[in-house]
């Protein structure tokens, strides 16, 4: 899931506006790379010549059309997997023993367990927040009140694992059109040597 997680963080902190400019586009695509590859040595000059010279660039080209959608499909694979584990842990912890369906209030020390896990450091308004406060006490016995808890941790995952994973990696995929040829992969690498130079990373 790390590779999913940094495609992800790299996409959403970007303004995908400026992506049709080389520099802002050298920018994300070091960024984006960061988890394969380290491309600091392109400050200086004789490394960066060193580099083109080698087949470094046409292995570079190969990733960015083949090897990264592959990797991008699989990893979005396992994003998908974990929700789907994810939800069948929480329908374990809602589920009542005895009736199929769900009617169960988790015991205190478990609601405490999801609490930590999935809704202490989320932020809520004051209203949320004081039904969740509420959730969490020990004799609490509200069924209302724990299928709200149980809608609102459903969302927490949900917004973790499948708001995003097929957009983002079909959206991903398709920017990677980009650089479907020799001349636009060595242009992405002269932009990426800008960068180096300006000290924008």
């Amino acid at each position: 899931m790390e590779f999913f997680n940094h495609v992800q963080k790299v996409y959403t902190e970007t303004d995908h506006d400026t992506l049709n400019l080389d520099i802002p586009l050298a920018i994300f695509m070091i960024k984006l790379l960061s988890i394969k590859v380290d491309f600091s040595h392109f400050r200086d000059e004789n490394k960066f010549n060193e580099y083109m010279k080698s087949d470094r660039p046409t292995k570079l080209r190969y990733y960015l059309q083949i090897k990264f959608r592959d990797e991008m499909i699989k990893a979005t694979e396992v994003v998908k997997q974990e929700g789907n584990k994810e939800n069948e842990y929480i329908d374990g912890c809602f589920r009542s023993r005895e009736i199929y369906y769900d009617n169960r209030i988790p015991p205190f020390e478990l609601r405490n367990e999801l609490y930590d896990k999935y809704l202490k450091d989320k932020i809520f308004d004051d209203k949320i927040q004081n039904k969740i406060s509420e959730w969490i006490k020990p004799d609490m016995v509200n069924g209302a009140l724990n299928s709200e808890m149980r809608g609102l941790i459903n969302m927490e995952i949900k917004k973790k694992y499948f708001n995003s994973f097929n957009s983002e990696s079909a959206i991903m995929i398709q920017f990677l059109i980009k650089f479907s040829d020799r001349k636009s992969v060595l242009k992405l690498l002269y932009s990426m040597r800008d960068v180096y130079i300006l000290g924008l990373v």
